[in-house]
């Protein structure tokens, strides 16, 4: 017999390694794409641009065919060295690949976007990612 201790802490092993067993193989180019974008406002920017960013991208962006998610923050003020939390807004946007980013490049809601909201940008920093 298992004392009650013991199956505990059975349970929470088995929890701990489900899905260890199948190690994920990496292919290029053959999934999700995440397109991170970092923007720095100019200091005569209005001072709820960020905001009005962010609003732009929660509100018009998931409209666009293609995308999966979009995540738009503020900077998270950070006492740690490694953290950059110099920038005015960080937006994540997750495509279904690579051909649905490039889509949005020439999308008329991407023109919109820079049309709008580049003349207050100093600058903007791109990530992406495969999955």
């Amino acid at each position: 017999m298992i004392h009650a201790p013991t199956r505990v802490l059975l349970a929470a092993l088995l929890l701990a390694t489900a899905g260890c067993g199948t190690p994920q193989v990496f292919t290029p180019g053959a999934g999700r794409l995440m397109h991170t974008v970092c923007f720095w406002m100019k200091s005569d920017a209005p001072p709820d641009a960020a905001q009005q960013l962010a609003d732009f991208y929660s509100t018009e962006v998931p409209r666009v065919p293609g995308i999966v998610s979009v995540f738009a923050g503020l900077p998270r003020p950070s006492e740690r060295s490694v953290v950059d939390d110099s920038f005015s807004l960080c937006v994540c946007t997750l495509f279904v690949d690579s051909a649905a980013e490039q889509i949005w490049q020439s999308h008329p809601i991407h023109v919109a976007l820079k049309q709008r909201f580049e003349p207050w940008l100093d600058r903007v920093v791109v990530f992406d990612a495969l999955e």
